[in-house]
Formats: C-alpha cells, sequence, structure tokens
C-alpha cells in the first residue's frame, strides 16, 4: 500500500561483497520500502572487507533505478577510501548518497532530515 510518508531502511552488507549478496540484500531492502513513498536508506558496511567490481557496478545501477523512491542514502563505513568511493558512485548513479565513519552518526543524519522539512 504507497502513500505513506517517508521512513528509514536499513540494509547491513558483511564480508566479501559479490554481486550475487548484493542482490539479496538491496532485494530485502526493496521489500522494505513497498508501502513507502520514499524512504532514507541506510547501508551499513562496517562488517564488510571487500567487495566485486560486479557489486559496485550493480548497486550504482540499483540505485539509479530506484532514486525516485530513495530520497536519501547513508553508507556507514570506517574505511577512509571508500568515503571517496561513496561519493564516485553518488555522481554516477545521481543519488543524494552521505558516508558516515561509524553509526553514532546517523541519528545526526537522520535528523536532519527532519529539521530539512
Amino acid at each position: 500500500m504507497k502513500g505513506m510518508d517517508c521512513t528509514q531502511v536499513s540494509v547491513a552488507l558483511e564480508g566479501h561483497l559479490s554481486e550475487s549478496s548484493l542482490r539479496v540484500a538491496l532485494g530485502r531492502a526493496r521489500a522494505k520500502m513497498g508501502m513507502y513513498d520514499a524512504v532514507d536508506l541506510v547501508v551499513d558496511c562496517m562488517l564488510m572487507h571487500g567487495y566485486d567490481v560486479a557489486a559496485r557496478a550493480h548497486f550504482v545501477e540499483w540505485m539509479r533505478e530506484h532514486r525516485p523512491r530513495i530520497r536519501r542514502v547513508a553508507v556507514v563505513t570506517d574505511r577512509k577510501l571508500w568515503h571517496m568511493v561513496i561519493r564516485a558512485m553518488a555522481f554516477a548513479s545521481g543519488q543524494q548518497m552521505t558516508a558516515l565513519s561509524d553509526r553514532s552518526e546517523l541519528s545526526g543524519w537522520l535528523s536532519s532530515a527532519d529539521a530539512a522539512e
């Protein structure tokens, strides 16, 4: 049932991310998005230690495809190099993405959307 306001949807990625494991995780996220017009998506990568190039390409394509339903994305990772990769993926997908260094930064990120409304 669409028509509900924005909410937060979270997905956790672990280990070495392959395209197939990313498809499963993003499929769960899409199912959670089902009843909402728009969501804030949180992608927790704190337990991830690597990814395949195909997984990164699929992430960008998925973000581009679902951009109308995703208001913004927070990617949580303490890997500074990945923060640069996240900015590049945001540019490539046209999606607003923010890299956060740890989970404690999420409450500020979430409340910044509430203040903007």
